[in-house]
C-alpha cells in the first residue's frame, strides 16, 4: 500500500506540472481505460492466484489484497495479467482489487477498480495411526497400518534413567510403520505416535497411544527328557516359559546352576541369550558344567528350532563342536482337567460325612480331594475298561488296596479297598453321579463308602454350557500353496457366553485368531451347536467342506464341546473363495 501511495503522489505531481505548462487545449477530459475483467482464481491451502484479461493501452496494473477483516495483505504493481499470493491462511476468503494504468501523457486515464474474492482451500487432518505392541524377550515392536497421505510418523516413549532415577522422553521420526525398542525397564510403558505429511493440504493427525508391559513372569513349566548328541546321555530337565517369550532349560546337562536361556522368534527359531560369548565363527558358547564337555557350541548358521506349547513339544538344538549333532528336549502332555464336581462323601468306616470334590482328567484318571477331609491325602484312581484301579496306594493285600486317609485313630487312619469284581464303581457324569468304594477297616466289617454329587436325572440345559473352558486348537495352516502347510497347536481358556440376540445361541472365540467371536445355535436334544457361515474379521468361518456349509460342533454330558473340520475362507470375488486351514479341531472342556 505504501508503494501505491508513493506512486499515486508522484503521478499527481507530474500531472500538476504538466497542466501548468499546457495551453487551454490540453484541458480536454481524458477517457478512462476499460476496467480489468477479473476472470479466474485458483487456490491451494496457502495460496491464491488471480488472473484478468488484458486491458488495451494499459501500461501496468495496480492491485491490493485484503483479508476478511479488511486488513491489507499485499499491494504492488505488475505489467502482467496475473498475480499469485503465498503464505495465506487456509480456509480464508480474500478480496483482490485491480486497476489499469494508462500512459502518463496519453489520452487515456486510469481505469476504475475491479474486485474479485477467492478462498483458500481448507486443510484436512490426517487419520490417527492405530498402534499395536508386541513384546518378545524384552524387545518391543510397535506397528501400525500406513496412514493415507502421511509421509512420516513422529513418536515418543518414556525411558527410565537408572543412574538418576529420572524418566526421559525419547522422541523420533520414521517413514516406516514400525518401531523396535530395546532396553526398557520391567514396568508399564506408553508409546505415542502421530502422522505428519509434507503435503500442506494435510495437518498432523491426533496422537495415538498404546500401552504395554515389560515383564518376565513365569507362564508355564514343563518337565521332559534332554538328550545330548555328543555325550549320548539323557537328563531329566525342567523348562520354564516366561511371558516375554523367553525360556530357560534348568540344569540342561544335569548340572545345577548351568542353565540355557533363550528366546524363540516368529519362525520358531531358537535365539540364545545375547549375554553368551561367541567364538570366531559366530557360534554361541554355552557352559554345561559337565567335566568331560564343559561347554557346547550352538550353531549360528544351522537353525535350532522350537515346536510346541505347555502341553507337549520338542526342541532341536544344532551343536557344532566335538562331534556335530542335534541335541533334543522333548516333553509330553501332562494330564488336563476336564471337569470337577462337589458333593458329599459318606464313610462306612467312621460314620462321618465330608464335603469333597471329584476331579476328572483327560487321561481317564480321577482325584477325590481332600479325601476324608485331610489336605494332601487324595484318592487317585482310574476306571480301566469298567474296572476300578487305584493309581496311588500304600500296598496291595489279598487282592485289595491298602490306603491311608491321613486321619488318626484305631480304625479310620487306614483300611482296605476291595477293587475287583466291580465292587468299586463310578456311575454318572459331571452333572450328577455316584462313586462307590467297598471298604473294610482293621476291626470292622466290609461296607460301602459312597460319594454323590449333583441331582440325578436332571436334564442338561444351555445354562450348563455357559462358563469358563479350557480349549485346545490344532490343525494345519496354509503357507505358500496347497502343498505347503504349517502344523499348529495351542491352548488357553475362554468364557463361553450366551448370545445377546438369542438365548438359545452361544458365543465362542479362539479358533485361531483372537477377538473374532462366532455364534452358534444350540440343539439340546441332538447335543449340537450349529454355526452358520459368518464373518470372522476379514474371513468367513465355515466348514472345510465349503464356504456355504455350516460348522456343527457336538457336546456331551461332561460338557466337552468338540469342533472338527472348521475353516476360514477369504472371498476373492469372481475368483471364488480361498481356504486357509486343513485338518482342524478345537475342543472346549468346561472347567
Amino acid at each position: 500500500m505504501k508503494n501505491f501511495k508513493i506512486l499515486a503522489m508522484t503521478l499527481c505531481c507530474i500531472l500538476a506540472m504538466g497542466f501548468a505548462a499546457c495551453s487551454d487545449d490540453d484541458d480536454a477530459v481524458k477517457t478512462a481505460l476499460k476496467d480489468p475483467a477479473l476472470s479466474n482464481v485458483s487456490e491451494s491451502v496457502s495460496s491464491l492466484t488471480f488472473s484478468w484479461d488484458k486491458v488495451d493501452n494499459a501500461t501496468q496494473y495496480g492491485y491490493e489484497l485484503v483479508d476478511e477483516a479488511g486488513e491489507m495483505v499485499a499491494t504492488d504493481v505488475t505489467k502482467g495479467t496475473s498475480v499469485k499470493f503465498t503464505g495465506l491462511k487456509p480456509a480464508t476468503t480474500y478480496t483482490l482489487s485491480v486497476w489499469a494504468y494508462a500512459p502518463l501523457y496519453g489520452e487515456m486515464s486510469t481505469s476504475k477498480i475491479a474486485t474479485l474474492t477467492g478462498t483458500t482451500a481448507a486443510t484436512e487432518p490426517l487419520a490417527a495411526p492405530r498402534p499395536e505392541a508386541t513384546v518378545a524377550a524384552g524387545v518391543v515392536t510397535v506397528t501400525w497400518e500406513e496412514v493415507p497421505h502421511a509421509t512420516s510418523y513422529v513418536y515418543s516413549y518414556p525411558v527410565l534413567d537408572k543412574a538418576t532415577a529420572e524418566t526421559n522422553i525419547v522422541t523420533g521420526e520414521t517413514s516406516d510403520t514400525s518401531v523396535t525398542i530395546e532396553g526398557l525397564d520391567l514396568t508399564a510403558h506408553t508409546f505415542t505416535v502421530y502422522a505428519t505429511s509434507t503435503d500442506e493440504a494435510y495437518t498432523d493427525s491426533p496422537e495415538a497411544t498404546v500401552s504395554f508391559t515389560i515383564s518376565h513372569d513365569e507362564l508355564y513349566t514343563v518337565t521332559g527328557k534332554y538328550t545330548s548328541a555328543h555325550l549320548g546321555q539323557t537328563f531329566d530337565v525342567t523348562m520354564v516359559a516366561y511371558d516375554d517369550n523367553t525360556y530357560t532349560l534348568f540344569a540342561w546337562y544335569g548340572v545345577d546352576y548351568y542353565n540355557f536361556d533363550f528366546s524363540v522368534n516368529a519362525d520358531g527359531v531358537i535365539v540364545p541369550n545375547s549375554s553368551y560369548a561367541l567364538n570366531s565363527l559366530g557360534d554361541y558358547i554355552i557352559p554345561t558344567g559337565v567335566s568331560s564337555m564343559p561347554e557346547v557350541y550352538i550353531s549360528s548358521t544351522n537353525s535350532s528350532t522350537f515346536t510346541g506349547n505347555k502341553r507337549q513339544g520338542e526342541i532341536h538344538i544344532y551343536t557344532c563342536n566335538y562331534e556335530s549333532g542335534v541335541d533334543t528336549f522333548v516333553w509330553s502332555p501332562s494330564r488336563q482337567e476336564l471337569w470337577r464336581a462337589t458333593g458329599t462323601y459318606s464313610s462306612h468306616i467312621n460314620g462321618k460325612t465330608y464335603n469333597e470334590t471329584l476331579i476328572a482328567y483327560d487321561d481317564g484318571s480321577y482325584t477325590l480331594e481332600p479325601w476324608y477331609g485331610v489336605d494332601g491325602y487324595n484318592l487317585e484312581f482310574k476306571i480301566d475298561n469298567g474296572q476300578f484301579v487305584l493309581t496311588e496306594y500304600y500296598g496291595i493285600y489279598d487282592a485289595g488296596y491298602w490306603v491311608n486317609t491321613g486321619l488318626t485313630g484305631d480304625d479310620d487312619y487306614g483300611f482296605y479297598i476291595w477293587a475287583y469284581d466291580n465292587y468299586c464303581r463310578l456311575e454318572g457324569n459331571r452333572l450328577a453321579g455316584t462313586l462307590t468304594l467297598y471298604t473294610e477297616s482293621m476291626n470292622g466289617p466290609w461296607g460301602e463308602d459312597v460319594f454323590t454329587w449333583g441331582t440325578s436325572g436332571r436334564d442338561l440345559t444351555i445354562d450348563d454350557l455357559v462358563g469358563e473352558y479350557n480349549f485346545v486348537t490344532k490343525g494345519q495352516e496354509y503357507l505358500t500353496d496347497y502343498t505347503n502347510w504349517y502344523t499348529f497347536e495351542y491352548d488357553g481358556t475362554y468364557k463361553v457366553t450366551k448370545s445377546a440376540d438369542d438365548p438359545n445361541s452361544l458365543v465362542f472365540d479362539y479358533f485361531y485368531w483372537y477377538d473374532y467371536p462366532v455364534t452358534g445355535k444350540v440343539d439340546m436334544e441332538a447335543k449340537t451347536i450349529t454355526f452358520q457361515p459368518q464373518s470372522m474379521g476379514y474371513y468367513l468361518f465355515a466348514s472345510s467342506d465349503g464356504p456355504d456349509v455350516p460348522v456343527v460342533a457336538t457336546f456331551d454330558e461332561n460338557l466337552v464341546i468338540t469342533f472338527t473340520n472348521w475353516n476360514c475362507w477369504y472371498d476373492f470375488g469372481a475368483d471364488g473363495y480361498y481356504y486357509y486351514f486343513y485338518d482342524t479341531s478345537t475342543v472346549f472342556s468346561k472347567i
